[in-house]
């Protein structure tokens, strides 16, 4: 039973021998404080930590209580007449009752000392001091199951999610909750953010953190993931953090991941988060007029995502499932601005286009530039990359010279490419 530091009062009560007449054990004064009645009841049900007096017969008719120190939280206006009636038991007390100042039981070693409010709610969670509720997160193929205790008072504060799942079910006071879809380590990540408002983020943990931030709407969490990540673009994870951007809704780092791949196309092309986009995040790039990459190089690279496609969903890397993953997609290149030798050897060769398609690109090459047939690719240079285009054009990866897609020298080729 706690109580606070103000309400805790010390009763000092010596060892005395009180020799009492048998007749006055029928006394009021003896009656309160008889053989068989506690402490407890003598201070008004207050609360006692010491056990009750035992009262000793000494032959002769004479009692000889034995009472010993105590401390107890009072209730208003106990104490006085405590002291009062254990005072008033004999007049040959050898050490009367008295009352000593407040006691304030304070610890040799405060863990508040020192810390600020931060601080202490970062120690509260790490040693699960007075928590209330248990999460077993994880148990599943990717993660193993993690218990972690937390308290339910800061988890409604922090999120309307866990307000609603914590009042709408008293179960939770009984067995953990289960979060099977939730790395324990971003879940961690998370509550230090609700409880500190920090977070020890890594590129590693955090997509697993922003699924937890998004799922528990925890705002504030969200925009420090997408901060994080804004502040980490590079060649490598450019498009990799688009991706990110798509799947989390997060506006301002897709805007942010286009503009550095506006900026280095080339480099950002190569990375493996290019081969890893999706078809939708594949469009977003390669639409844009401010992309800085001559068309040739455009060509390379989706080929080489539609070659990954393929693989993911288990097909041979022909033109028409090439054709089939790519989608409308492939009417974001500029085919009309490829050089028309590499648009012979190399762009015909891969069999993405229809025949139709070829046949009206051939004519748009060779044909009367007075008389060029309509053709549904963009034929306006992009702005960044119209002083690029003058330069000879270069491949993004080694890729081979395209066989035809339907030999069986390309599925060979293609398999150890793989």
């Amino acid at each position: 039973m706690s109580r606070r530091p103000s309400e805790i009062m010390e009763v000092e009560v010596a060892t005395c021998t009180m020799r009492l007449p048998s007749t006055s054990m029928q006394s009021p004064a003896y009656n309160s404080v008889s053989p068989t009645m506690s402490t407890q009841a003598i201070i008004h049900n207050s609360y006692s930590t010491s056990v009750s007096p035992t009262p000793s017969s000494t032959g002769s008719g004479c009692v000889t209580p034995t009472f010993t120190r105590q401390c107890f939280f009072p209730q208003e206006n106990s104490i006085a007449p405590l002291v009062a009636t254990l005072n008033c038991l004999s007049p040959t007390l050898t050490s009367p009752v008295s009352l000593v100042s407040p006691v304030i039981d304070v610890p040799e070693t405060d863990w508040r000392i020192g810390k600020s409010m931060r601080e202490r709610n970062r120690y509260i969670l790490e040693h699960r001091l007075d928590s209330d509720v248990t999460f077993v997160v994880g148990g599943n193929e990717k993660f193993p199951g993690e218990t972690i205790r937390a308290h339910s008072f800061i988890l409604k504060i922090a999120s309307s999610v866990f307000e609603k799942m914590l009042n709408s079910d008293e179960t939770w006071r009984r067995q953990p909750i289960k979060i099977d879809d939730a790395n324990p380590r971003a879940f961690r990540i998370a509550l230090e953010y609700v409880y500190c408002d920090m977070a020890d983020l890594d590129i590693e943990i955090i997509s697993p953190t922003l699924h937890i931030a998004q799922k528990y709407k925890l705002h504030e969490l969200v925009n420090t993931c997408e901060n994080f990540l804004t502040n980490n673009i590079c060649d490598e994870t450019a498009c990799e953090f688009l991706e990110y951007s798509s799947t989390y809704n997060l506006q301002d780092l897709s805007e942010a991941s286009l503009r550095y791949i506006d900026e280095n196309g080339p480099a950002c092309m190569k990375s493996e988060g290019f081969s890893n986009l999706s078809s939708e995040s594949l469009g977003k790039v390669i639409c844009r007029d401010s992309l800085a990459v001559i068309e040739e190089d455009v060509f390379d690279a989706v080929m080489h995502w539609a070659y990954r496609a393929c693989r993911k969903h288990g097909l041979f890397a022909t033109g028409v499932n090439c054709r089939e993953v790519v989608g409308d997609n492939l009417y974001f290149i500029r085919i009309p601005l490829i050089d028309p030798n590499t648009y012979t050897n190399k762009v015909v060769e891969t069999e993405i286009l229809s025949d139709l398609e070829k046949v009206d690109l051939f004519r748009y090459f060779y044909g009367c530039p007075t008389n060029r047939p309509k053709v549904p690719f963009p034929s306006q240079a992009r702005r960044k990359a119209k002083m690029e285009a003058m330069e000879p054009p270069h491949s993004l990866r080694p890729f081979p010279s395209y066989p035809s897609l339907l030999s069986s020298a390309y599925y060979e080729n293609f398999t150890q490419a793989l």
